[in-house]
């Protein structure tokens, strides 16, 4: 959880951010070509509409982001998928046990996908809003794991999750 102004710009100290030494790759905001074309003349997209994490024991995973984070499902599949709104974007935290089959024949064409290990994943909030949800996290037995100033700006909480995402 990093408090930024919504829709702002990455904090210092991070790709993006005006560290010097730290030089974003061409072609994206911060970097040597203006953000509104790539080469070629093509836009870049404008934002990203899924974040993805993915966890074996999807009940687990719900109770806690319902229960600790507040969000509640907008779609779900038993032992498959959760899917929550959150702003303008959508996170999707899937088993990846289910999702490394193939889809059934006549199922949606979406590709088989997985991952294993620890995922990351940013909720943005306010400043304010930052200690008042280092209080709710640690009311409800969450561990942060960090409690960390940018340089330039900002404060990110960092927790886990039931699946350490």
């Amino acid at each position: 959880m990093t408090d930024r102004p919504r829709g702002g710009t990455p904090p210092s100290g991070i790709p993006g951010g005006d560290t010097p030494g730290i030089t974003p790759p061409s072609g994206i905001p911060g970097g040597d070509t203006p953000p509104s074309r790539i080469p070629g003349g093509d836009t870049p997209p404008f934002g990203i509409l899924e974040s993805v994490l993915y966890a074996r024991d999807l009940v687990a995973t719900e109770t806690f982001y319902r229960d600790v984070l507040g969000l509640l499902p907008y779609a779900r599949l038993t032992g498959r998928h959760l899917f929550y709104r959150c702003g303008q974007q959508m996170l999707l935290i899937f088993n990846p046990e289910a999702t490394r089959l193939a889809p059934a024949c006549g199922g949606l064409p979406v590709p088989a996908h997985g991952a294993e290990g620890v995922g990351h994943l940013c909720f943005a909030a306010s400043a304010g809003e930052i200690t008042a949800w280092r209080a709710r996290l640690t009311a409800r037995g969450v561990s942060i794991e960090a409690d960390f100033a940018w340089p330039g700006g900002g404060r990110s909480l960092y927790f886990r999750d039931p699946a350490a995402g």
